[in-house]
């Protein structure tokens, strides 16, 4: 997926200026811990956007509530829907941020760069 024309390959956190590497790397390791950092943000985000990898899954009842108590709203869809969904939304300037995982393997390189 992209986000602000540049390809990532690996699960990220992404905030209105940058991008993070998340620890995360399949669905059921997302969990309340895993998304603390927006407890260390300000303005608290009004919208998480989860990228929940190739498929639209949904969040734990624990990971909702753990938004929820923050007043926070999630959108849960596959990874290159979340990172459409958080470009339009941080060119609005909104305060969201998303977390996303990797949709797929790295694509083969052919030189050696």
């Amino acid at each position: 997926f992209s986000v602000d024309q540049v390809e990532y390959f690996d699960s990220i956190i992404c905030l209105s200026k940058f991008v993070l590497s998340w620890t995360p790397k399949t669905f059921e390791e997302i969990t309340p811990e895993s998304l603390a950092i927006v407890d260390l943000l300000t303005p608290t985000p009004e919208i998480l956007v989860l990228g929940t990898g190739n498929t639209t899954k949904f969040p734990s009842k624990e990971v909702k509530e753990f938004l929820k108590s923050r007043n926070i709203k999630i959108e849960s869809v596959d990874s290159r829907h979340a990172a459409i969904a958080f470009n339009f939304m941080n060119v609005e300037c909104r305060d969201v941020v998303a977390a996303m995982l990797p949709c797929g393997k790295e694509p083969e390189r052919t030189h050696p760069f």
